[in-house]
């Protein structure tokens, strides 16, 4: 029994290992920034930010109205792009960090009279935010609301407000807002997970799954989002539902070896070890040279597999 506590210890090293390593962030995304006819529109700017890190990254479009942005890990980010005498927009998407990204295209409304100016919604938005990874939520709540008070066409907004209210414990105000997302846009990815999430903090995980599966309908190419349901899952205790997300994204991304990573772990805590030596394997199938299969290696010679 002390020898099978110690090996899943080394098998959680293992985990937290490659996750640290995959939040260094190679992710690329490109896109265009036009106007509602579809002319390109210079010298736009966007940021992205994502939940629970101060990273921003930044760009600026060229004459083309073309962008290009380095250095994303894979999840939900917030972009939000502004230009001179433009509505400001902002929008949630799931980012890959390993597989190419579909080009973005964001399309800017001329700004009517009474419209705030896009300046003050952006530095909003980073006063914002940055509150917001300070731990301020109550200021952070004051900036997002505002922003959405002077610019009410900016939605996905609501998605920061839920997000603040989910920290601070109060979890139908969260739901609220997502579900205000949901309303303007019934496939928002980041809305429904994070309903998803709020349930299973409230105890609801059988309700929560439809969210979750729903979520992962809407971007069926998107091999992140069933993996970090699978993370969201094996952390409640739901190593079952867990592994079968981890093989959703699995399924999707063949190549990416973090999937078969996290089963293998998942059936270690199970029991299940020659389901667990089967993903390991394949670990050191798809990246050889990796410190994952270094380390799958030596789990696999401790079971004797």
């Amino acid at each position: 029994m002390k020898k099978r506590i110690l090996l899943l210890a080394c098998i959680g090293l293992a985990f937290v290992g490659t996750s640290e390593a995959l939040q260094m962030g190679t992710g690329r995304v490109t896109g265009i920034v036009a106007d509602l006819d579809g002319n390109p529109i210079p010298g736009a700017h966007i940021v992205a930010t994502t939940e629970g890190s101060g990273h921003e990254i930044k760009a600026t479009t060229d004459e083309d109205g073309e962008f290009a942005m380095m250095g994303f890990r894979g999840g939900g980010w917030t972009f939000t792009v502004t230009a001179e005498g433009y509505v400001p927009q902002a929008d949630t998407l799931l980012i890959k960090s390993i597989s190419k990204n579909t080009p973005i295209e964001f399309k800017l409304e001329k700004m009517r009279k009474g419209v705030a100016r896009s300046d003050g919604a952006r530095e909003l938005l980073t006063e914002a935010n940055e509150l917001y990874h300070q731990e301020n939520y109550d200021q952070a709540l004051v900036k997002y609301l505002k922003i959405i008070e002077e610019n009410p066409g900016l939605y996905q907004i609501r998605a920061n407000v839920g997000n603040v209210y989910k920290r601070q414990g109060k979890l139908e105000e969260a739901l609220a807002e997502y579900q205000l997302v949901l309303d303007e846009d019934p496939t928002h990815g980041i809305a429904t997970v994070n309903i998803g999430d709020v349930l299973v903090k409230q105890g609801k995980f059988d309700e929560a799954v439809p969210y979750f599966e729903l979520a992962i309908e809407s971007s069926p190419d998107d091999e992140t989002l069933p993996f970090n349901v699978g993370e969201l899952c094996f952390n409640n205790g739901q190593i079952e539902k867990a592994i079968n997300f981890y093989q959703q994204a699995a399924a999707i991304k063949p190549d990416w070896m973090e999937p078969y990573l996290k089963t293998g772990y998942a059936y270690l805590n199970l029991g299940k070890l020659d389901d667990a030596a089967v993903q390991l394997r394949k670990v050191i199938e798809v990246a050889p040279d990796s410190e994952a299969a270094q380390q799958s290696q030596e789990v696999l010679d401790q079971l004797g597999k």
